[in-house]
C-alpha cells in the first residue's frame, strides 16, 4: 500500500523533520517493510514501504537519482513499467532497481510533466528537482490513489492520509462547511478538491501540479508550434507573462457572483497559440474546476473565430444529424433518425449575410462577447420580433439543449454516449468532444457525419471572458478567464493582456481597436468586444441606513473607474 509525507518551505527556512517524522509514524501500517526520510535545506520527504514490484533495498524510498538530480516518493504502482524500462533503455538510460518508482524518475526527465501520459496504473507521488527547486505533484486518472494537502504561509505539506497532515501539528480542525453539505448530500462522499477540514485539500485526480521553489503554482508555459504568418509564435516567457499578468489584475479585483460581495476574485485561466493549442494553464486557490475547460474554451473560440481561415474551417465540418432515442412499436429502444439539420456553412453564410463576404476571414477580432452576440435567439438582444443572431437556433426552436452552432458541434457526441449507455452502439474511443465519427468506426452508420473544427477540440464557448492575442496586429494566441462573472472574466483577459503587452515592451497585445469586433455594425446595432465592470449606477445608501451595498469600483481600495476604457 505505502505511504509518504513531504514539507515545502518556500521562505529559505529548513524543512522540518520532526514534524515529517510524525507525519510518517501514522502511515506505518501502510509500509510496514521499510522506511526511509531524505532532508535537503527547504524540503523533506518521508516514506513507508510496503515491498511489491522489487523486493530489494535498491527500491527503497525516497529514492534520488544523484545523475539526473530527480528524487520521488511514491504510493501506488505503474503496472507497464517493464515496458516502459525497455524504452528508457533504448534512449541511454541505465536502471539500478527492477521496480516501478525508478521508472518514474526516468520518465520525468525523458519526457517531462507529460511522462504521466505514458502510465498504466494508479499513483499519486511527489518528485522534485535538486537543481531548480522545483517540485511536482502529480495523481492517477481516476484519483484511485490518496494525496492531502495543507498550506500554510509559506510552508506546504503533503501526505497520503489525512491523520498523517494532523500529526504534523498546526491544523485547524475546523470544518469546512461546503465539504460537509456534499458529505450529507452525496452519502459520505466529498469530491476533490475539498476534504471535512477546511485548511486541508485533496490533489483532484488526473492532475499534474508544478510548484517552483517560491511556491508558485501553475501548469507550466510552453513555447507555441504554430506558425503565424507574419509573425514570432508566442513564447514560453511570454505566455508566462501573460498568466502572471491575468493573475494580478484577479488579484486586484472583486469577484462578482462570490459571496460575501466584494470577496477576491478566483478564477482559472488558460492560454492557447493560433490553432488552439494549450501554452499554460494557471488557476487560483479555490478557482472553479471546472473553470479549466471553460477558460480554455473561451480562449479557443476568440482565436478561432478570429483567424483568417475560421470560415473554411466551420464549412468544412459538414451538417449535424438529429437523432432521438425512442422506442419502437415492439416497446425496444431505437435510434430515429432525422434528416441532416443546418449545415455548418448555413452559419457561416448567416454571419456573412449580416457582416459581408469578408466576415470570417480574420478581417477583425472576435472576444467572446462578440460571438455571444451572434449567439442570441434574438439578435439585437431583447427585442422580442428581432430575428436570431447568426449563431442561433429561430427562437421557436431554441431551447437551452438546442441554442444552435454551440450544440450542434457536440451533439453527435452526446447522442452516441446516451446510445452507448443504453447498449445500443459500441462505445467509441476518441480525444475530441465536438464533431462526428470517422469512417469506420463502429458509431459511423449512426451519422451523417461532421468533423471536428480544427482548434475546437472541447466546443467552443458563448460567454464573455476571452480575448485574442496579437503581435503587430498578426493573431498569435488567445487568452481565456472563467471564475467570479463574465464582466470580470472580459476584465482579466483584456486588461491583463495590455498589462502583458506593456511589460513586454509592446511586443503583444490585444487586438488593434481599427479591427475589434465592437467596430461591426448590423441591425442597427454594434457588436459588443469586452465589458469591463463598473460601479453601480445608484449610490449606496449612507452607512446609518440599512440595505444592501455593492462594490464602488472594480479594485478593492482604488479610486479607478471604466480601467479598460481608451486601450
Amino acid at each position: 500500500m505505502c505511504g509518504f509525507a513531504a514539507e515545502l518551505k518556500f521562505d529559505g527556512q529548513a524543512a522540518d523533520i520532526a514534524a515529517v517524522s510524525a507525519m510518517a509514524l501514522t502511515l506505518a501500517r501502510r509500509g510496514p517493510d521499510g522506511e526511509g526520510l531524505f532532508a535537503q535545506g527547504p524540503r523533506a520527504f518521508a516514506q513507508l514501504r510496503l515491498k511489491i514490484m522489487d523486493l530489494s533495498e535498491h527500491a527503497q524510498q525516497p529514492m534520488f537519482d544523484p545523475l539526473l538530480g530527480l528524487g520521488v516518493v511514491f504510493n501506488g504502482a505503474i503496472y507497464n513499467h517493464p515496458e516502459l524500462r525497455a524504452e528508457l533503455r533504448s534512449k541511454g538510460y541505465q536502471f539500478y532497481s527492477e521496480g516501478d518508482t525508478e521508472v518514474i524518475l526516468k520518465a520525468y526527465h525523458a519526457w517531462g510533466k507529460d511522462c504521466v501520459k505514458h502510465f498504466q496504473g494508479m499513483f499519486a507521488f511527489v518528485l522534485w528537482e535538486r537543481d531548480s527547486g522545483r517540485t511536482v505533484l502529480a495523481r492517477d486518472r481516476l484519483g484511485i490513489k490518496p494525496m492531502y494537502l495543507h498550506a500554510s504561509g509559506k510552508r506546504l505539506r503533503a501526505a497520503s492520509t489525512l491523520p498523517a497532515l494532523l500529526a504534523g501539528g498546526g491544523v485547524s480542525h475546523d470544518i469546512d462547511p461546503v465539504a460537509l453539505h456534499r458529505y450529507l448530500s452525496f452519502h459520505a462522499v466529498v469530491p476533490p478538491p475539498h476534504t471535512i477540514l477546511k485548511d486541508v485539500r485533496k490533489l483532484p485526480p488526473a492532475t499534474v501540479r508544478v510548484i517552483e521553489a517560491d511556491g508558485s503554482r501553475r501548469y507550466p508555459p510552453r513555447d507555441a508550434a504554430d506558425n503565424p504568418a507574419g509573425a514570432e509564435p508566442l513564447s514560453e516567457a511570454e505566455v508566462a507573462v501573460l498568466l502572471r499578468n491575468a493573475l494580478r489584475v484577479a488579484r486586484q479585483g472583486r469577484a462578482q457572483i462570490r459571496r460575501p460581495l466584494g470577496s477576491q476574485i478566483h478564477v482559472t485561466a488558460s492560454v492557447v497559440d493560433s490553432r488552439g493549442a494549450v501554452l499554460g494553464v494557471l488557476r487560483t486557490h479555490d478557482g472553479p474546476i471546472f473553470g479549466t475547460d471553460v477558460s480554455l474554451q473561451k480562449a479557443r473560440t476568440a482565436v478561432f473565430f478570429s483567424s483568417d481561415d475560421a470560415g473554411q474551417r466551420l464549412s468544412d465540418g459538414g451538417a449535424v444529424s438529429y437523432l432521438d432515442i425512442a422506442r419502437d412499436n415492439n416497446g425496444d429502444l431505437a435510434i430515429d433518425r432525422r434528416a441532416p439539420a443546418l449545415a455548418f456553412a448555413d452559419y457561416v453564410q448567416r454571419t456573412r449575410d449580416l457582416f459581408g463576404p469578408t466576415a470570417l476571414t480574420g478581417t477583425h477580432a472576435f472576444a467572446d462577447r462578440s460571438g455571444g452576440n451572434l449567439s442570441r435567439p434574438f439578435f439585437p438582444d431583447g427585442l422580442l420580433s428581432a430575428p436570431p443572431g447568426p449563431f442561433s437556433k429561430p427562437f421557436a426552436d431554441w431551447s437551452p439543449f438546442s441554442t444552435g452552432l454551440q450544440l450542434d458541434m457536440v451533439y453527435e457526441r452526446i447522442i452516441q454516449h446516451v446510445a452507448f449507455t443504453l447498449g445500443l452502439v459500441p462505445d467509441v474511443s476518441d480525444s475530441g468532444c465536438t464533431g462526428g465519427f470517422p469512417a469506420g468506426t463502429d458509431a459511423a452508420p449512426l451519422f451523417f457525419g461532421t468533423t471536428i473544427p480544427e482548434g475546437l477540440d472541447n466546443g467552443l464557448q458563448i460567454f464573455p471572458g476571452s480575448v485574442p492575442i496579437y503581435r503587430g496586429g498578426v493573431l498569435v494566441g488567445g487568452i481565456g478567464i472563467s471564475g467570479d462573472g463574465v464582466d470580470q472574466d472580459d476584465m482579466i483577459a483584456f486588461l491583463g493582456t495590455h498589462n502583458a503587452g506593456l511589460e513586454l515592451g509592446g511586443a503583444l497585445g490585444n487586438a488593434p481597436p481599427e479591427i475589434r469586433a465592437d467596430r461591426l455594425e448590423a441591425r442597427g446595432v454594434r457588436l459588443r468586444y469586452v465589458q469591463c465592470p463598473q460601479a453601480p449606477g445608484a449610490p449606496n445608501p449612507p452607512p446609518d441606513v440599512a440595505g444592501p451595498r455593492f462594490p464602488e469600483t472594480p479594485f478593492p481600495g482604488s479610486d479607478q473607474q471604466r480601467v479598460c476604457e481608451g486601450l
